[in-house]
C-alpha cells in the first residue's frame, strides 16, 4: 500500500505577496489484478481530484457515454491489460483516458504497468481539427 504526501508552493503575486503551500496526497483507489490505481487529493478538501471529475459528469446526459468509457478503460486496463503505453492518449506533460474519441478525458500519470496516478479531467476542447490533422 502506498501514501505519499506531497507538498506544492503557490505565489500570488497580489498587492499582497501570499505563499500559500497546498498538501496533496496519494491514497489507494482501485486496486485490480494488473494495475493499482491512486487518486491525488489536496489535503482537508474531503474528495479526490478523480472523484470530483466523475461527480461533475455522471449526471449530464451529453457526457454519460463518455463517463461510461472512461469507467470501462479504467476497469479493463485493471483487469485484463495492465496500463500498457497503448491504452493512454498523450497530453503535454501527463496521458489521458480513453484513447479513442471522446468529448471527455480523465488526466493522469501511467508510472508503470502496474500503477497509475489518476487526477482530474474535462470537456475536450475540439473533438478534431484540420490544422492538427495536417501537422500529426
Amino acid at each position: 500500500m502506498i501514501s505519499l504526501l506531497i507538498s506544492v508552493n503557490f505565489s500570488y503575486n497580489c498587492k499582497l505577496n501570499l505563499k500559500v503551500k497546498h498538501y496533496f496526497e496519494i491514497k489507494p483507489y482501485i486496486s485490480f489484478e494488473k494495475t493499482q490505481f491512486y487518486p491525488i487529493e489536496e489535503l482537508g478538501k474531503g474528495v479526490n481530484e478523480t472523484d470530483e471529475f466523475f461527480i461533475r459528469f455522471k449526471d449530464d446526459p451529453d457526457y454519460q457515454k463518455y463517463i461510461e468509457i472512461i469507467s470501462y478503460s479504467i476497469q479493463k486496463i485493471g483487469k485484463e491489460t495492465g496500463a500498457l503505453e497503448r491504452h493512454f492518449r498523450p497530453e503535454s506533460k501527463a496521458k489521458a483516458i480513453p484513447i479513442i474519441k471522446s468529448k471527455l478525458r480523465l488526466y493522469c500519470y501511467r508510472i508503470s504497468d502496474e500503477l497509475v496516478i489518476l487526477g482530474n479531467g474535462g470537456i475536450k476542447s475540439f473533438l478534431w481539427c484540420p490544422i492538427c490533422s495536417i501537422l500529426n
